[in-house]
């Protein structure tokens, strides 16, 4: 069957008409390039807290001056009045304690004068501590004080128990008695008596003072009755040593015949019937 030219135009007709009608194709659509990740802040180093330098030992006097202060019930600085009587009951019951520095002639006992030498310093009651509940107004920002770690005290050394004495039926004699810390800053102190006429003077002052700088922890610290590690003129002054002994005249040898007596006029005297 043969079209005529008139169908064939109309075909061609229609298919150009759909073919411009129908829609375009889209292209794909990319999906966005994502942004970087930014690193992490890395948290700020905190500054390290700088620990507190070790506190120096107690020496033997700070130890008996702080256990002479347990009596001193009105904190002025001195042992009166019933605390006298408090402190030598304490010291007759324990002579082994500290409290035996005090003690000059080594009696076991403390007697009114050498309770009197006791120099507490100035002693002042212990302030009121502040309420722990009340704080002050923390500023913005501001970071907490690190606190110090508190040390504890260093505890004295515990004195060896005295072993008993074994039963002889042979009494033996007794021992020495150890010299006591008077006697050996005495014994110290003696070194620097150069013309041994029992006082330390003129250059000798200087000598002690410079020895006691260089060592403030030598046997002369009971001298230092301040304890601010120097030794001035009025400290010195009152060190009391015994001067040595005079020397004895040579005895006369046996055998050597002794001068004849003579009378004031250098003339012999005259033989007793």
């Amino acid at each position: 069957m043969k079209l005529g030219p008139i169908v064939l135009t109309l075909i061609l007709g229609s298919s150009l008409a759909f073919a411009e009608n129908k829609p375009a194709a889209k292209p794909d659509a990319k999906p966005a390039p994502k942004a970087p990740a930014k690193p992490a802040a890395k948290p700020a180093a905190k500054p390290s807290t700088p620990k507190p330098a070790p506190k120096s030992q107690p020496s033997v006097k700070d130890l008996a001056v702080a256990e002479a202060k347990k009596y001193d019930t009105n904190h002025n600085g001195k042992i009166e009045g019933t605390e006298v009587g408090e402190l030598q009951n304490a010291y007759a019951k324990n002579p082994d304690g500290y409290l035996y520095l005090f003690d000059d002639n080594g009696d076991k006992r403390l007697d009114d004068g050498e309770v009197a030498k006791i120099s507490l310093g100035t002693f002042a009651a212990t302030p009121a501590k502040p309420d722990a509940k009340a704080k002050p107004d923390a500023k913005p920002g501001a970071k907490p004080e690190a606190k110090p770690e508190a040390k504890p005290a260093a505890k004295p050394e515990a004195k060896p128990a005295a072993k008993p004495v074994a039963k002889s039926e042979t009494p033996k004699p007794s021992p020495k008695n150890q010299p006591s810390m008077k006697d050996l800053a005495l014994g110290e102190a003696k070194k620097y008596d150069a013309n041994h006429n029992g006082k330390i003077e003129s250059t000798e002052v200087i000598e002690i003072q410079s020895a006691y700088a260089k060592n403030p922890n030598s046997n002369l610290y009971l001298f230092d009755d301040n304890g601010d590690k120097r030794l001035d003129d009025g400290e010195v002054a009152k060190i009391e040593l015994k001067p040595a002994a005079p020397a004895k005249p040579p005895e006369a040898k046996s055998g050597s015949k002794t001068p004849p007596k003579t009378d004031s006029k250098g003339k012999p005297a005259p033989k007793k019937k």
